[in-house]
């Protein structure tokens, strides 16, 4: 006898992404897919594991079997992308996804501090980025002061995080460590991939400022005067010069005093 009527059907089997790759939007990506007697093909993505699909072509040419996908700059971020490819004839019985969720992730450039910008320790500093993709609503930011050996939280409470507004004001800037090969990092808390870090290094420094004398003072030889500064940021010693021609040449005084005095006696003498 003869068997009852049977489908001989094509074969489809997507090859990328099949989970775990991290595809940034505002790029190009290929997916790929190997198929045996399949002329046609449907192609769509799901941000949400498979619960909804949104197509990105229909009836597109199964060979060669790829397609480029220009993720655009506005999609969502995601952990649980998944991409479907199905026969355009058969779409029902003939498709694969991908076997594993993948992610689109955000893209960041951080703007500010970069390339030789100064940051003052214990002053405020606008921290700024720009960011593509949606659905990113708080980022986090960190810095190195060792040209990005070792990391520190910017905001260093809670989860860390900071809403994405493009813009961060960072107060104070912490002043225990001074360093001219600090960097500044942005991430995304769901996806540590994406990532940008600052161009070159910036410098976090310290700041001196003096308080006595300040203009005006009538100092005496044979007196002795206390010469008065403030300090920001962690700076161990201070050398102290004068200068009898307004700032042309200068005389040192004392080397190596200790920052935190905050002040030192000068016994002002003929050979001033």
């Amino acid at each position: 006898g003869a068997s009852p009527v049977f489908n001989i059907v094509g074969n489809l089997k997507l090859t990328a992404p099949d989970g775990a790759e991290n595809w940034e939007v505002g790029t190009a990506k290929t997916i790929t897919w190997s198929q045996y007697a399949v002329n046609l093909v449907n192609l769509s993505y799901s941000l949400n594991n498979g619960s909804n699909w949104t197509s990105l072509t229909t009836n597109y040419n199964a060979t060669p079997p790829n397609y480029q996908w220009n993720i655009p700059n506005d999609t969502q971020a995601s952990n649980l992308a998944r991409i479907k490819v199905d026969d355009a004839s058969n779409p029902i019985v003939v498709n694969d996804t991908s076997n594993n969720p993948f992610s689109t992730i955000p893209v960041f450039d951080l703007t500010q501090p970069e390339n030789g910008n100064i940051v003052v320790a214990e002053e405020s500093y606008y921290i700024n980025w720009t960011s593509k993709g949606t659905g990113v609503s708080n980022i986090t930011l960190e810095y190195s002061t060792d040209n990005g050996g070792n990391w520190s939280y910017v905001r260093n409470v809670s989860d860390y995080s900071v809403p994405n507004t493009g813009t961060y004001y960072w107060n104070p800037v912490p002043g225990d460590k001074i360093s001219e090969q600090s960097k500044m990092r942005v991430s995304y808390p769901q996806n540590v991939n994406a990532s940008n870090m600052s161009t070159g290094v910036f410098y976090l420094r310290g700041k001196l400022s003096v308080s006595r004398p300040d203009g005006g003072e009538v100092w005496n030889l044979s007196a002795l005067e206390n010469i008065n500064w403030t300090k920001k940021g962690n700076i161990a010693s201070v050398d102290i010069s004068y200068s009898p021609d307004n700032g042309t040449n200068w005389t040192t005084l004392a080397t190596g005093i200790n920052t935190s005095l905050l002040t030192w006696t000068w016994n002002i003498t003929s050979n001033t």
